[in-house]
């Protein structure tokens, strides 16, 4: 039998999260734990307790009581360990063992935000999985552009690759990737956009090769990645594109 269950992974954009099928029961929903006006199934919350004061909600509140309520509710919360009782702790150590979720020459899974985990534990569940939709993303802000972006776009290569159908809609800026798969490219070419490279590189690494490839490929900004929260290399560095 086919798998049937559709996964909606939900940010905090306003350009394209009102398209979400957030009427549909169909669509199972996964959200970030801090968004206040999230409802559905997951939420999200990757980062480590020390990063928790980061000038958000969390800030404004008990977060990690608010954290317990929503590990005590029918809603499933989903942390790096259990940080909260009740809390389901993300499977790490099963994304560890494929290389092409992997930092080249490493066990340490390339991850660098939120939704990029959430995608991941979608490639993790996707025999039960037939389609995934990604809504409130867009990822063309400067600081989240510069090491998001790329992540986000190999993910999505990822998927497709591992025939994932992956759903992006067309205003969010991700839906240029549809028009690269035909395309072909050079993983040394300086000239050509780092986040499409990734994405096309994606379908490489799925298929068990590793080509050679430009420096700032598949790189972490994150000291010790996954540990999503504690940055390597300052983010000015990517603004002035000494990275990205």
């Amino acid at each position: 039998m086919l798998p049937d269950r559709k996964i909606a992974i939900l940010g905090r954009c306003d350009n394209t999260r009102h398209e979400a099928p957030w009427d549909d029961p169909d669509w199972e929903k996964w959200g970030l734990a801090w968004d206040m006006a999230f409802s559905g199934r997951r939420h999200y919350e990757i980062h480590t307790p020390p990063s928790w004061t980061n000038g958000t909600i969390s800030d404004r509140m008990n977060y990690p009581e608010f954290l317990g309520a929503t590990a005590e509710s029918k809603d499933e919360l989903w942390l790096q360990e259990r940080y909260v009782p009740g809390a389901h702790v993300f499977p790490l150590d099963e994304l560890r063992q494929y290389k092409y979720l992997c930092l080249p020459d490493s066990t340490e899974p390339y991850l660098e935000s939120s939704i990029g985990w959430m995608i991941a534990h979608a490639i993790l569940e996707r025999e039960t999985i037939s389609r995934l939709g990604v809504w409130g993303v867009d990822l063309t802000a400067e600081d989240e552009w510069a090491y998001q972006r790329p992540n986000m776009s190999y993910l999505i290569g990822v998927c497709r690759a591992l025939g994932l159908s992956v759903i992006i809609p067309r205003q969010c800026a991700l839906d240029e990737l549809r028009a690269l798969n035909t395309e072909t490219f050079s993983f040394t070419d300086p000239n050509v956009p780092r986040w499409h490279l990734e994405y096309k590189l994606a379908f490489e690494r799925v298929a068990g090769r590793e080509p050679e490839i430009r420096s700032d490929l598949l790189t972490s900004c994150f000291a010790e990645p996954p540990r999503y929260g504690y940055c390597a290399i300052p983010i000015t560095e990517y603004f002035e594109g000494k990275v990205a």
